[in-house]
């Protein structure tokens, strides 16, 4: 029995993996040093906090705490979260000895004509006896070349891209909420200056009419009025249908029925822009960025099924122990000592190549990860080059519609002294009224689009560690 023990534990801390598992970081492609277009925005500000508490908005802070609690798709991730880890527990099981006890009683009832009276006179050649047992095994599968350490690691593995996909999951939601919440505020904005800009055309509309009542316009011009506030009118019901839809997913979102949120309950106005997020690398990205944390994980889980699939060619040993009692008398069970020790090897010598050929799928898996890795990582830095792209131009395209603005302001005043003055009638003043309002209109669409595409880019640089390891907000 000690030479046994000893020999175990000589091949326990000679075991190795006969496969050389490497660890994966960076993807396999020349990373940057830098963003192209981040040298513009030097003034940036580093951001350690929830990304969209950077819009300085408790309703909006209120909203994403709200989607956290509440939204059932996250709810449904973490419940795939709690199943990984289990996983993980049940291949990690199999690393240690199982250890079993069991007891049984029989009573034997045993037939033979060429047994006599002797053994029983009432009924001769029937023998009737009883077997009672009680014992423990303990057992286990010596890790000579490291198969269960890698099959436990790669399980362990997936729980972590199980886990990098949850933070992926509340990183979208948050994304979702900030995006709705600043599309309310902006239809909240547009839906008074539409309001506006309708009751200027009835204005027009009713001018028109007089003047052609009066035979100084033509029903030409009538008309098109007519059509001009039917139309004003058109973008008032369509943009009512926008808001209340939004207001529908935005509700959904936070696991609320539609028709739980009003528009009311929502400021009419838009926020100011939040910084640039300052001191993020590409490098950075592999860190931040759960769906790249989670190619990562999933990628190592497949090198560790490799070294797996490698051991699983060579001899596999099993060792067990037991030690029990036998008796025909239950008085008797603890006096008939029972103790025995075996082990078995198992060798594959010949199976078609199937081992081999699974080895060989399990590398060409582990290329496929390596490859897409690199690809996720190139999609990452192409999507976060296109939202700083995007940004350039809508600046240029704001300060374009400021001065638009400004110059449209002066306008309206110079009709306004002219109309006070006599000079012009009330059209003239009305037309830049309704055009200083369609400005306005077009200033919060594009506005708006910069706030999403700022949201965006927070999110596609990876900026969270909101959620606790109990997938609570932090904050």
């Amino acid at each position: 029995m000690r030479a046994v023990c000893v020999l175990i534990t000589i091949m326990l801390l000679s075991a190795c993996s006969p496969h050389q598992v490497r660890k994966f970081v960076r993807p396999d492609i020349k990373l940057p040093a830098a963003f192209v277009s981040v040298k513009k925005y030097e003034g940036g500000k580093v951001v350690n906090r929830p990304w969209w508490h950077e819009f300085k908005s408790s309703e909006l802070n209120g909203l994403v705490a709200d989607a956290f609690s509440d939204n059932l798709t996250l709810k449904a991730a973490w419940e795939r979260l709690k199943a990984a880890r289990e996983l993980s527990i049940v291949a990690g099981a199999k690393r240690y000895p199982a250890l079993t006890v069991n007891g049984n009683a029989e009573r034997i009832r045993l037939k033979n004509p060429e047994i006599r009276g002797a053994i029983n006179a009432a009924q001769p050649g029937v023998f009737t006896f009883n077997q009672f047992s009680a014992g423990g095994e303990l057992s286990f599968e010596l890790d000579l070349w490291k198969k269960l350490a890698a099959r436990h690691a790669a399980a362990f593995e997936r729980f972590k891209a199980t886990e990098a996909d949850y933070e992926n999951t509340a990183l979208l939601l948050a994304g979702n909420v900030t995006e709705l919440w600043i599309k309310i505020r902006e239809e909240r904005a547009r839906l008074i200056v539409l309001k506006r800009r309708r009751s200027v055309e009835k204005l027009l509309t009713r001018l028109v009419k007089m003047r052609y009542l009066g035979g100084i316009d033509t029903a030409a011009n009538v008309h098109q009025r007519e059509v001009a506030l039917k139309a004003q009118e058109v973008e008032v019901l369509k943009l009512k249908n926008s808001l209340k839809a939004n207001l529908f997913k935005l509700a959904v979102l936070l696991g609320k029925t539609p028709g739980h949120y009003k528009a009311k309950s929502f400021k009419d106005e838009l926020p100011e822009l939040p910084p640039f997020p300052a001191g993020v690398t590409p490098l950075a990205l592999i860190e931040n960025r759960p769906d790249l944390k989670a190619a990562r994980y999933q990628l190592q889980a497949a090198e560790y099924d490799l070294a797996a699939a490698v051991a699983e060619r060579f001899p596999q040993l099993k060792v067990s122990f037991g030690y029990g009692f036998n008796a025909t008398f239950i008085e008797d069970l603890f006096d008939r000592e029972r103790r025995n020790t075996s082990g078995s090897i198992f060798f594959p010598l010949f199976e078609g190549g199937q081992r081999r050929a699974e080895a060989k799928r399990k590398r060409y898996i582990v290329n496929s990860f390596i490859n897409n890795y690199s690809e996720k990582f190139l999609k990452a830095l192409e999507e976060i080059e296109t939202l700083i792209s995007f940004e350039n131009n809508q600046l240029k395209k704001l300060k374009l519609l400021k001065e638009q603005l400004n110059h449209s302001s002066s306008s309206l005043e110079e009709r306004i002294g002219e109309y006070s003055s006599g000079v012009i009638d009330s059209a003239p003043l009305l037309l830049a009224y309704d055009s200083h309002q369609h400005l306005k209109e077009q200033y919060l669409i594009q506005k708006s689009a910069l706030l999403i595409n700022r949201a965006r880019l927070y999110r596609a640089f990876g900026l969270q560690n909101y959620l606790d390891s109990s997938g609570k907000n932090k904050n």
